[in-house]
């Protein structure tokens, strides 16, 4: 969503639907944020004079006039809305005619998705399971707006942290990651990063990447190079390991397979 939030400028408007205490780091754009969401907590919200906003509302029933808004973040989200197919219709209504979408979305078929399911009471909230395909035919069909840009997202396991699982948050990030670079599968994925737009190509946006190493502890995603190419790498019992570039967590560090950063 980066590569989206970096092209608005202080008047423009980007909605963070389903935002939760903030689904991103809104004090690093420049842009006004509108926060929606049907349970706020006004001590958990950040703030920055009137350029932040925050409503309580149904996803699929935004308070916001038709083409107001510049983009929308669905970030980790869509898989939470019982109506999710309103929610992308009124996305549609409210978006700005050159506006963008950034949705991402679990695989609801994947590993990743199957054990989240598991481990929390009422599936954690997860109402909804999507493929890459039924995603992004869902959008277009209810939106208008056309697939631009998609990547790989890869999971870090950290929900896993609210069991006080840290060491097993370690094990499996590394272990799955070891597995899929030796047997080729995607235990690791987690799911999918969208961005749809209606007009243009979406050459004007960075590319997206998809990165293989993700931290266990804050679950930021760095290139494979730059990893590697950090002060804190160092072998240990035939594996390479590296310190978080955010926030210093040691991880295993994967020679990501062909396609990936």
């Amino acid at each position: 969503m980066n590569n989206i939030l970096t092209t608005l400028n202080a008047s423009q408007i980007a909605v963070d639907l389903g935002c939760g205490p903030g689904s991103f780091n809104y004090l690093a754009y420049r842009c006004r944020i509108v926060g929606i969401d049907v349970s706020l907590d006004p001590s958990a919200l950040p703030r920055s004079g009137d350029r932040i906003d925050y409503v309580r509302s149904l996803s699929n029933e935004i308070p916001l006039a038709p083409h107001s808004v510049d983009a929308v973040i669905c970030n980790h989200t869509l898989e939470h809305f019982t109506n999710y197919v309103k929610t992308l219709q009124e996305i549609g209504r409210v978006l700005k005619p050159d506006g963008y979408i950034w949705i991402s979305v679990p695989n609801g078929f994947g590993f990743d998705d199957m054990l989240y399911r598991a481990v929390f009471p009422g599936k954690g909230g997860h109402v909804n399971r999507f493929s890459f395909q039924a995603m992004v035919d869902a959008v277009q069909k209810n939106t208008g707006l056309r697939l631009l840009q998609s990547c790989l997202l890869f999971s870090s396991f950290t929900y896993l942290m609210k069991f006080n699982h840290r060491y097993s948050v370690f094990v499996l990030n590394a272990g799955t990651r070891i597995i899929d670079k030796l047997l080729g599968t995607r235990l690791s994925l987690y799911g999918w990063g969208f961005v749809f737009g209606r007009d243009g190509d979406g050459s004007s946006l960075t590319p997206l990447y998809s990165y293989f190493n993700v931290c266990c502890k804050c679950g930021a995603g760095d290139p494979f190079d730059r990893l590697n190419a950090s002060a804190g790498v160092r072998r240990r019992l035939g594996f390479r390991f590296f310190d978080c570039l955010h926030c210093g967590a040691t991880n295993v560090l994967m020679t990501p397979p062909p396609g990936l950063s």
